[in-house]
């Protein structure tokens, strides 16, 4: 069983292109079983999608907010790459097998290229639909990161990810210790605020913003966003935790 890895993904752009987009996601497509494979485009091992909450509808133009529960990250399921099910699993073709039948392997090559067909992932399909999405999401079962992306019609704006650390200091003392260590910049000024505040935020998460909080996709430009309000710290991109071949 995979890690679960939670999103919340804002979607912006013309109403019939938004529904298209998460009727993408909807699809039940099982990539082990070829018994229920359906001819409609989908992306990779997300198992949840909950998308009862529009934001704004300005005429043609709806943003939506979309949940979806995955498989390791959304790196994983939705974008090309190394370590991707879009390039793993999707795009690879393995040579015939020595006890294999002719019939066996070309039945297997009608399979691959259906799915080739079928497959997609987060730049082609936002610049078939002329989107503008923004990803945030949250894994917490064993590797602890989020990822934050924005997408504009295929190009990527922004790309982060980051260690989740989670703080629950036993009293003020300790807090600020982890104040001077991570430069925390909150109004906690004795163990009764402290103790509040863990209660009502589940820890102190010097990182980051809580996923539902994060959005800027229909409050801002994305791009006067990402220069004027950083989301997060960003830890060593050069080994990020979600492109690992962990899968």
């Amino acid at each position: 069983m995979p890690n679960i890895c939670n999103a919340n993904i804002y979607i912006k752009g013309r109403k019939d292109c938004v529904d298209k987009f998460i009727q993408v996601l909807r699809e039940n497509y099982n990539y082990g079983d070829d018994s229920d494979w359906k001819d409609a485009k989908h992306f990779f091992r997300i198992f949840e999608v909950h998308s009862d909450d529009v934001l704004q509808s300005n005429g043609m133009i709806k943003t939506m907010s979309v949940q979806i529960e995955c498989a390791w990250s959304v790196y994983s399921c939705m974008f090309p790459g190394p370590h991707t099910y879009y390039n793993d699993f999707a795009r690879k073709i393995e040579p015939r097998r020595e006890n294999e039948s002719p019939e066996d392997y070309d039945k297997y090559i009608q399979t691959q290229n259906r799915r080739q067909q079928n497959a997609t992932n987060i730049y082609d399909l936002t610049r078939e639909l002329n989107l503008l999405v923004e990803i945030i999401s949250e894994e917490t079962e064993g590797m602890f990161f989020q990822e934050h992306y924005v997408i504009d019609a295929g190009k990527l704006i922004l790309d982060e990810q980051f260690n989740i650390v989670d703080l629950w200091p036993s009293d003020y003392e300790e807090y600020l210790k982890c104040k001077e260590k991570y430069n925390l910049d909150l109004n906690i000024n004795n163990d009764d605020e402290l103790q509040d505040y863990l209660d009502d935020n589940g820890g102190i998460r010097p990182f980051g913003d809580p996923m539902w909080d994060a959005a800027y996709i229909y409050d801002h430009s994305p791009y006067d966003t990402v220069q004027k309000i950083p989301m997060c710290k960003i830890v060593d991109k050069t080994k990020p935790h979600m492109r690992s071949n962990i899968f």
